[in-house]
């Protein structure tokens, strides 16, 4: 797979990411504020700086993880949002078109308006909040490369430790009250899932458009449960609906993943991701 450079290393895909690439390829990755030994402070928002960084570590993949990710804060915030999501992006793929580094971008369903579900690669894009439309123009950037890799897909979880990012779950393992969307349906992504999926599209040298997703529509809130109880028996999460959240949602964002199974993609089960992330969890305790 020769060298690969991940941008937003210190986020919760990027530690994943970072811990199971580097099993078998050189990895080196990025943070913009949590620093953690091992990784290089970039800000993306710097043309220059990216720049430089590409050329110094002349990476033969670029994973670019780093993302303003919230719909709620993009839409509260949008000049920022449009100069970590687009601009960001577009300083990497100009770096990667210098270069010549691959790049894989990491997506989102909200490039849809979720008016008819199911999508495929191919369905027109139509976002109706903020954090979709950065995200779709950011796409559009990384479309411009020879062969690039986008890869869209709903919330994603998973566990790489106990003191690592743990996105959705480390709201869980900390015990503090979450608000967790209740009306909403998703397809929620195992982490492992997405990295067995970028290693399986390196392998075989894919590019294009690819959409991931688990094999399930679950509520967002009914996962957290399931989660909870991995560490507790009594719920701390707090139940929320769409109507009371800044940023309009998309009512169905489900994705057709034909493509990716047909390149050889697999998904786990919501049953059977719980279960491996409670190995991983109480492995990780026991050390």
């Amino acid at each position: 797979m020769g060298k690969i450079a991940i941008i937003g290393g210190s986020g919760f895909l990027g530690s994943k990411l970072l811990e199971i690439l580097s099993e078998t390829c050189p990895v080196v990755g990025t943070y913009k504020s949590k620093e953690q030994p091992g990784l290089h402070k970039l800000d993306i928002t710097d043309n220059k700086t990216v720049e430089n960084f590409i050329n110094k570590e002349k990476p033969d993949v670029v994973i670019h993880t780093a993302a303003m990710a919230d719909p709620n804060l993009c839409e509260e915030n949008k000049e920022v949002a449009t100069n970590i999501n687009y601009i960001g992006t577009k300083n990497v793929v100009d770096a990667c078109r210098k270069q010549g580094s691959k790049l894989i971008y990491i997506s989102t369903v909200y490039v849809f308006d979720g008016i008819i579900g199911n999508y495929q690669e191919s369905d027109q894009c139509n976002p109706i909040n903020f954090y979709g439309k950065t995200k779709l123009h950011a796409e559009q950037e990384a479309l411009k490369l020879a062969d690039p890799v986008i890869l869209r897909f709903d919330i994603v979880y998973g566990f790489n430790s106990v003191k690592k990012n743990n996105g959705f779950f480390s709201k869980i393992i900390r015990g503090k009250n979450a608000e967790v969307n209740s009306d909403q349906k998703r397809q929620p992504l195992l982490v492992d899932d997405v990295c067995n999926a970028i290693k399986v599209i390196l392998e075989r040298n894919h590019s294009g458009v690819y959409h991931l997703a688990g094999s399930e529509n679950i509520i967002k809130y009914e996962l957290g449960l399931a989660l909870e109880r991995i560490v507790r028996n009594k719920s701390e999460l707090i139940p929320i609906p769409e109507k009371q959240q800044i940023a309009r949602r998309p009512k169905d964002v489900s994705l057709n993943t034909s493509k990716a199974k047909s390149g050889g993609i697999m998904f786990h089960s919501i049953s059977e991701g719980v279960e491996l992330i409670r190995e991983q969890y109480e492995g990780s305790c026991a050390q």
